[in-house]
């Protein structure tokens, strides 16, 4: 099961016993949004939180930018406390920041993370900031994934200004898989559709790729690439398109098969 959530911030400021608070005392700035999403497997949650750059650096920070996240249960009483996490860049033309992305073991937490309370703190040098999400009434997104997969998804975006959005795809080599390679210099296809399956906007549009070979990234086993592709949100007639939920399919053209997973895109866009 794949689960996307958007994080909503609260102005309360919860307590407990967490390091993530502790050792940063400022609130992330209620102007500064950060998305978190989780995807779950059979032993797995994996939790990646993201951000624009912009409005980080604003804040003092810049590029390697780390995260620790602390996850409580009702009790105050901590679950699990990760390592830091270094934040991965995403593409050059746009402000957003891929990962951290972190592993969690579902024996830690044996009854699920309806209840549980996730606690981030961001990091660069001496600046510090955390912030506070809890589960409940956020958007959730579920499908089933297939775990007998060479690679492992890990979907997610973030809303910029003016109506623009980064796409991105984390994705993990679980193991390897003879004769795979991409075909062309496309390597990722985005496809944005309505909740109707009618596509408003695909990546290949009017671009012609290179015919060349290469391998599909990550190449070893274990280790992660992040692929991310930015959006501006408007139509073939440059016309923005509204506030909406829409299904979003992001495909990894591989041969001898290729990779597709969706996730449900919140699209933000204010035209006063």
């Amino acid at each position: 099961m794949k689960i996307s959530l958007r994080l909503v911030f609260f102005s309360l400021i919860l307590i407990c016993s967490c390091t993530t608070v502790q050792d940063c005392p400022k609130q992330l700035p209620a102007d500064q949004s950060m998305n978190v999403f989780i995807v779950e497997d059979s032993s797995e949650y994996r939790i990646a939180v993201a951000g624009q750059n912009s409005g980080l650096s604003d804040n003092g920070f810049g590029n390697h930018i780390s995260a620790v996240l602390c996850i409580s249960d009702q009790a105050n009483k901590v679950l699990f406390q990760s390592e830091p996490m270094e934040f991965q860049e995403g593409s050059k033309n746009a402000p957003l920041l891929v990962g951290a992305v972190f592993q969690i073991d579902k024996k830690l937490v044996p009854t699920g993370l309806i209840d549980k309370t996730f606690k981030f703190s961001i990091k660069k040098d001496d600046n510090c900031y955390y912030f506070v999400t809890d589960y409940n009434g956020l958007f959730v997104e579920s499908q089933n994934i297939n775990e007998s997969s060479a690679l492992r998804f890990f979907p997610f975006y973030t809303n910029l200004s003016d109506g623009e959005v980064e796409f991105a795809l984390s994705v993990k080599r679980a193991h390897l898989k003879e004769n795979e390679y991409l075909p062309s210099s496309e390597d990722l296809r985005i496809e944005v559709k309505t909740q109707s399956g009618k596509t408003i906007w695909t990546s290949t549009e009017g671009k012609n790729f290179l015919q060349v070979i290469s391998e599909v990234k990550p190449v070893e086993v274990g280790d992660v690439h992040v692929y991310s592709m930015k959006w501006d949100g408007k139509s073939r007639s440059g016309k923005p398109f509204k506030s909406g939920t829409y299904i979003v399919e992001l495909t990894i053209p591989a041969q001898p098969d290729n990779y597709t997973v969706t996730m449900k895109y919140e699209r933000i866009y204010n035209d006063d």
